[in-house]
This record gives structure tokens, sequence and C-alpha cells, in this order.
């Protein structure tokens, strides 16, 4: 019986390493690339909560070179995807390397991170991008 959760739009799909590649992540990437055009330092540190799979750091990345990621997640198995897709990049180029909006807005801002947007992006996704400090962040 196929259960709704394998007919999710967003469905992932395994690949060698334990990489997982989400379809929306693939929609969404260049319209986030925009975004972050706009937005980004020419250096610093990005870091991306949420990151799921892996996949848009793995893409902004390179375009980013000055750039320095961190992506994030709670999820394991996103962790071990995010992972997955670090150690492809780190072997093309070793210097490589959100659920409620409204409370991640209120983390953020309880951090001293600055809220600058939220964008729509393609498949029912949001770009919210903040700035701030670089400094650990608490729990």
């Amino acid at each position: 019986m196929t259960k709704a959760s394998d007919l999710h739009h967003d469905r992932l799909v395994a690949e060698a390493g334990r990489r997982l590649n989400a379809d929306a992540a693939l929609n969404n990437r260049d319209p986030i690339l925009a975004v972050l055009v706009r937005h980004l330092p020419a250096s610093g540190t990005v870091l991306e909560v949420g990151s799921g799979t892996g996949q848009h750091t793995a893409y902004f990345a390179p375009r980013f070179p000055a750039l320095t990621w961190q992506p994030s997640d709670p999820n394991p198995e996103m962790r071990r995807s995010i992972a997955a897709f670090d150690r492809s990049l780190k072997t093309r180029n070793p210097e490589w390397g959100l659920r409620e909006v409204e409370e991640v807005k209120e983390a953020a801002i309880e951090n001293g991170l600055r809220f600058l947007e939220t964008v729509d992006m393609p498949s029912n996704n949001l770009s919210v991008l903040f700035s701030g400090p670089l400094r650990i962040l608490r729990a």
C-alpha cells in the first residue's frame, strides 16, 4: 500500500554515499541563488538552518567561494545526507565544503540576528534571511 508521504512532491531519493535528493531542492536552487546574490557579503560565514539534504549548500558553495557554509538540520538522516554531500564536495575541492517561520524568527532575534526578508520560492517553500555577527548560538 502506498502512503501519502510516498507521494509527497518533495520525495527523497537515496543515492550512493547516503546522499539524498529532494525534488524541491532542484526546483528552488536558482530562485534562492537570486536572493542570496542580493544579500550575501563578499566573505564570511553562512549558517543554513534546516538544510535538509544538503543539496543547496553543495550547489551554492562553489558559486560563493569566499564564504564558509555551515549547513544544519535537527534530523539525523538529513545530517548524514549533508555529511555525504560535504564529502562529495571536498573530493572536488577541499575548500568547499525551517519549520515554523515565526519560531525561527523569534529564535534568531533572541540570538542577535536581524531579520532581512522572507522570499516565496517554488514548491511552496520560503527563504527566510537573517544577518548578524558570527558567534555560537544558544540551543
